[in-house]
């Protein structure tokens, strides 16, 4: 049910809603990532996974991230910000998980400082990002941080 507080606007999406599934399912797929099996042991955890990949679907639509397998069959995703610049974020590796061990006891930091170690931009750069394109990224760690 839409909310009577949230306006009505048209989207005029570049991508189809089949193309865009089929990217986030490659996503899913390649760190093997089952949104069934997280709901079947937490409820909550698997909602918030399947939102957050309505959320996924909706910026590769818009043409704001795309996901692909780069020549040497790694993932990449590729999110091209509200200026025009572009973000490649590798695959998940132990480097960009050692980056954010240090701020254990600080969730925001601990996702942009992976975020952008797997960029390859560090996490002062993920913070500077305009708050929209941050809200991509912190979806995006979702995926990622279960990996």
């Amino acid at each position: 049910m839409a909310s009577k507080y949230q306006k009505k606007k048209e989207e005029n999406f570049v991508i189809s809603e089949e193309n865009a599934i089929e990217q986030i399912s490659t996503l899913l797929e390649y760190y093997d990532i089952d949104i069934d099996a997280v709901s079947e042991s937490d409820e909550t955890a698997g909602k918030h996974l399947e939102r957050g990949m309505d959320t996924l679907a909706k910026a590769v639509r818009r043409g704001q991230l795309e996901v692909t397998m780069g020549a040497d069959s790694r993932l990449q995703v590729i999110q091209t910000l509200r200026n025009g610049e572009t973000l490649t974020y590798s695959e998940v590796n132990a480097r960009a998980k050692v980056a954010s061990e240090k701020y254990s006891d600080a969730n925001y930091s601990r996702v942009y400082a992976f975020m952008g170690s797997l960029a390859g931009v560090g996490k002062m750069a993920i913070e500077k990002l305009d708050p929209r394109d941050l809200s991509t990224v912190e979806v995006l760690s979702l995926v990622f941080t279960n990996a």
